[in-house]
């Protein structure tokens, strides 16, 4: 469901779209009374992309930058449920797993790609929107190995409480790799089934079973929320 409000501290939405089955895409700008009056010199192009549900009008949201246009057509496309190669791997394995509602018994649970690793990984886990933030990602993933990795002692707790703040400062700093910190997150205290992987690892093991994405942003006019 995606809901939008009129103002972001407002707790009920001014409307709402059922996701499911809707088609989602990139169409040529659609003009309406605000955005004709916004019209000047009439060379600007608007970024628009169309949300079109099975049993209502369309919706069509105006984009500032071809970065939020492609993060947003990526999250809409999958919580409409379609685009199964849309995302990352991660995401794609994310994504199949919800489908299966979390299936305990499922194989994906399995895949490497949703386990701990001790190499670090070649790109990152989330869909970001710029090369910049992808490289802090890759960083940020080596953050997270170091932490679990290093032994937490009496003389390694200064070490550990460094490493973590900086991560923290860096999520803060760049709110995109909230997402990607918790997907690191999850992935490294994900045991193999075969094998033992570490000895702080083993204490905190967390199932991602029955999880749902949420994404939450900001225009001029509202606040989506999709769950």
């Amino acid at each position: 469901m995606f809901l939008y409000f009129k103002n972001p501290g407002d707790a009920n939405p001014v409307g709402q779209i059922n996701m499911r089955d809707a088609r989602v895409e990139e169409v040529d700008h659609v003009s309406d009374s605000d955005s004709e009056d916004r019209e000047g010199d009439g060379h600007s192009t608007e970024l628009t992309i169309g949300i079109f549900p099975t049993h209502q009008g369309p919706t069509y949201l105006l984009m500032p930058s071809k970065q939020e246009k492609d993060s947003w057509m990526y999250h809409l496309t999958v919580v409409s449920g379609g685009g199964p190669n849309a995302g990352t791997q991660y995401e794609q394995l994310v994504q199949k797993l919800m489908e299966t509602d979390g299936d305990p018994n499922c194989v994906l649970w399995r895949h490497p790609h949703l386990l701990h690793s001790k190499e670090s990984i070649a790109s990152p886990l989330t869909t970001l929107s710029s090369e910049a933030i992808q490289i802090e990602a890759i960083k940020l993933f080596k953050s997270c190995q170091l932490f679990i990795s290093v032994a937490l002692d009496s003389a390694g707790i200064d070490y550990h409480v460094v490493l973590a703040q900086n991560a923290l400062q860096q999520c803060l700093d760049m709110p995109e790799l909230q997402a990607e910190l918790m997907c690191a997150l999850v992935k490294q205290t994900s045991r193999h089934t075969q094998h033992k992987i570490g000895v702080q690892v083993n204490r905190t093991i967390t199932k991602f079973k029955h999880s749902r994405v949420s994404v939450v942003a900001a225009f001029p006019a509202c606040t989506p929320v999709f769950f």
